[in-house]
């Protein structure tokens, strides 16, 4: 009796400890708008706010108006998204082949991965 407690005790301050773990881990949307505009600065490259792609949502022609990608890429990145999941953040776009850290960053200012609209468009 008393091991089953404390496996329940130890169960519970381990998901208690990985929430906490995600919770500090995975940086704000303030944070990573942060970064978005220190990443442009550097590379130079000028941002239009109001032409967005969110890259979890748009189909192989909308992905097609994103700077770096063509017919091929944007077939890939739908491949990628059907296969592995949706993206959670801009840069996983890198785990497309053929999107590396100079195409991401010339995609960077245009592309977005909403997850209000995703956790929406998936129904939650």
């Amino acid at each position: 009796m008393v091991k089953k407690i404390m496996l329940e005790i130890t169960s519970i301050a381990l998901i208690c400890l990985a929430l906490l773990t995600i919770k500090y881990t995975v940086p704000s949307a303030e944070h990573a708008l942060i970064d978005q505009r220190t990443t442009v600065a550097k590379v130079g490259v000028e941002t239009r706010s109001d032409v967005m792609i969110d890259i979890n949502l748009a189909t192989v022609e909308e992905l097609e108006a994103i700077p770096g990608v063509g017919k091929v890429i944007a077939q890939r990145i739908v491949d990628d998204r059907t296969a592995h999941g949706y993206f959670l953040a801009p840069a996983d776009i890198i785990r497309v082949k053929g999107i590396g850290e100079k195409t991401y960053y010339k995609m960077l200012p245009v592309i977005k991965t909403n997850r209000k609209d995703l956790m929406l468009y998936l129904g939650y």
